[in-house]
């Protein structure tokens, strides 16, 4: 009798050791059919396999593609599940060229900025144009590094194609970045002996010195403005772009993706080298500035532009994460990033500008017991920064879905790039609003900067010695 309770207790487990045989099996066989009858008799289907797969990333890897279109498609499979190796599915079918696979896979929500080895470093190794396209619209980070100090160019370089290293640079990656051996993008591209990659790579000499912008018309000495010409040679710029509008929860913001695209793209043409991210989380939102930090140590001028959401509890202003829990004050607070932190510890360089597109319309203005008006209180700008708000109370975004982009944005793109000081370029863009808005929405400025009547935003040149990001991107 003891050894029949014995066994009756232990068929549990033969059972269960049977059905992992047996999924694992069937997903190598790319049999739908035996794998579907398991998930219904309560197989989990992100149980791994020795190797720490998943039945999805098996399946990727066996080119099982009817097994791998059919997990993709179950809300119970977490498509962002890595191996020992840290790799996704996302990651295994970019490196492949499984475009399909990628397309759906995305539609999921599965996972383009991993810190270390990402999508787009294996879609360049394979020179899968469409797919490295689709991670970039995605906003995957062009110069993401993995631990070894790898960048996708690198990837494309040494394993891809010349027309996946125009990719890359065509979308602002950094051809300077060196891994941790001392090789840039083009070293390896030698190294591997692919003539495309080289004959690229070649002509953007880093030591090239950038066309001076014409001069402007003379002017009477009291109104003279330094030259773009002048002051080319003082200015290397940096910018960091964030969009968020997809929070938790809550409604999508209509314009904060279009608004950080374009101004990007701006910044880009105008000479900036510019790091991106868009609807990010708080890690994400982080790393992001972390990465920027780096990068732009060596900067003559700093510029963040946000569009999104913020926040303001207990007197300090904070710029929303996707992931933040907008139906507590409390939680905002702990969860936001603070603004005057940003300024303060992430932005480097000389002069530092914040240009803060931000809507404050939602549910925390409506929390019971938390003052949150719209009025913001005064940040503690340091010397040499200058934060330029949309609206001088942060008003709900008058504009929103109204138009490509919101008003205050698409002053800033009209005259940005002027080749006049700061003082008469934000001079403008506050009329324009004014002016599209009725008076309804009036742009307004905190800090100063000491050289606010000489800084041409227009003259600008990258930096040659541009720092890498930290390891892991």
């Amino acid at each position: 009798m003891r050894h029949l309770i014995r066994l009756l207790l232990l068929l549990p487990l033969f059972a269960m050791a049977q059905s992992y045989e047996n999924y694992f099996a069937a997903v190598r066989s790319d049999s739908v059919s035996r794998v579907s009858a398991l998930l219904t008799r309560g197989f989990d289907p992100n149980t791994v396999d020795p190797d720490g797969n998943t039945g999805l990333l098996l399946a990727i890897s066996e080119s099982s593609f009817k097994v791998a279109n059919f997990l993709v498609g179950i809300d119970q499979v977490d498509v962002n599940l890595a191996n020992r190796n840290i790799e996704t599915p996302l990651m295994l079918a970019s490196l492949r060229g499984y475009e399909d696979l990628v397309r759906k896979l995305l539609a999921r929500g599965a996972d383009v900025n991993q810190p270390g080895w990402a999508p787009l470093h294996y879609a360049a190794a394979g020179g899968h144009i469409k797919i490295m396209q689709w991670l970039l619209e995605h906003h995957a980070y062009v110069d993401a590094e993995s631990p070894n100090g790898t960048t996708p160019l690198m990837m494309a370089a040494g394993y891809g194609s010349g027309q996946a290293v125009q990719l890359l640079l065509d979308e602002g990656a950094v051809p300077t970045i060196k891994n941790k051996v001392g090789f840039d993008a083009l070293a390896i591209a030698r190294q591997k002996a692919r003539p495309d990659a080289i004959a690229i790579l070649s002509r953007l000499t880093p030591t090239a010195t950038p066309t001076p912008a014409p001069a402007l018309p003379q002017q009477t000495p009291a109104l003279a403005e330094p030259t773009a010409a002048q002051a080319t040679q003082r200015q290397s710029a940096y910018a960091l772009v964030i969009g968020n509008a997809a929070y938790r929860g809550w409604a999508r913001l209509n314009s904060p993706l279009r608004d950080a695209d374009a101004m990007g793209q701006k910044l880009r043409a105008m000479g900036f080298s510019v790091t991106s991210v868009n609807n990010a989380n708080r890690q994400q939102l982080m790393q992001a500035m972390v990465k920027f930090r780096l990068r732009a140590a060596s900067a003559d001028v700093s510029v963040l532009f946000y569009a999104g959401r913020g926040a303001q509890v207990l007197g300090k202003n904070y710029l929303m994460p996707t992931d933040a829990d907008l139906s507590d004050a409390m939680q905002a607070s702990t969860q936001g990033v603070s603004l005057g932190d940003v300024l303060e510890n992430f932005m480097p360089g000389k002069t530092r500008l914040v240009l803060m597109d931000a809507r404050l319309d939602h549910p925390l203005q409506h929390v019971s017991g938390w003052s949150l008006t719209k009025d913001l209180d005064p940040v503690a700008v340091p010397p040499g920064a200058l934060i330029i708000h949309a609206n001088r109370n942060w008003l709900t975004a008058l504009d929103d879905g109204l138009q490509k982009n919101s008003f205050f944005t698409q002053a800033l793109l009209d005259h940005l790039d002027d080749q006049q000081n700061i003082a008469s370029v934000l001079r403008k863009v506050r009329e324009k609003v004014v002016r599209a808005t009725s008076g309804k929405q009036l742009p307004w400025e905190q800090g100063s900067l000491a050289d606010f009547g000489g800084l041409i935003l227009s003259a600008t040149r990258p930096d040659p010695a541009a720092r890498p990001a930290p390891s892991g991107w």
